[in-house]
């Protein structure tokens, strides 16, 4: 499971005060190093990052809208520093951090969803949403199903409490969602 073997551990650092080690590790395991010129030269730059992660969502509990809000302003603050705007890199960012009610904007998932071109952060979450409601019960039944296969899966696992837990967490089901329109949406 790619949450067990990586982003368990990313998220762990993501969660309370991201480091620039953290940052750096989290922008290349989701491919979006790019996006940010310099950053390998520029420990500030990452540094940057850790802030406005800390500073964009320092209050609790967050609506779907508010946390596409906190993308877009994300977004901006890279934009306005790195000369980029790379709304994929914010959202990752921002899921990784919090995972729910953060939702993961990806080109090929764009694809997936049906869009001819690059669609609003907005109009993706909407469709997201819309498509992830009709599979919500499905991917659940299957998630849960994945306590059953204990046997085949890699020595990296958890155990199976721990496995039980977390294949009935929200969180995991919308991240099961994403994986499956990433590969759906092919090399776009």
């Amino acid at each position: 499971m790619l949450w067990d073997r990586e982003e368990s551990k990313l998220h762990e650092g993501m969660a309370h005060n991201p480091t620039p080690d953290v940052i750096r590790k989290s922008l290349k395991h989701f491919g979006v190093a790019r996006s940010f010129a310099g950053i390998a030269s520029d420990p500030s730059a990452l540094q940057y990052i850790a802030d406005e992660l800390r500073n964009i969502t320092q209050h609790g509990n967050l609506t779907a809208n508010e946390a596409e809000e906190k993308v877009e302003l994300l977004t901006k603050q890279f934009k306005t520093k790195f000369k980029r705007s790379s709304v994929s890199a914010a959202s990752k960012l921002l899921w990784l951090k919090h995972r729910t009610p953060f939702i993961i904007y990806d080109s090929r998932a764009t694809l997936a969803l049906g869009f001819a071109r690059k669609p609003t952060y907005a109009d993706y979450c909407a469709e997201w949403r819309r498509n992830y409601e009709g599979s919500r019960s499905a991917i659940a039944a299957a998630s849960s199903r994945l306590c059953e296969i204990t046997g085949f899966l890699s020595s990296w696992l958890r155990s199976p409490d721990t496995l039980s837990t977390i294949t009935r967490e929200d969180w995991f089901h919308e991240r099961t969602f994403d994986v499956y329109l990433w590969e759906t949406g092919g090399d776009g």
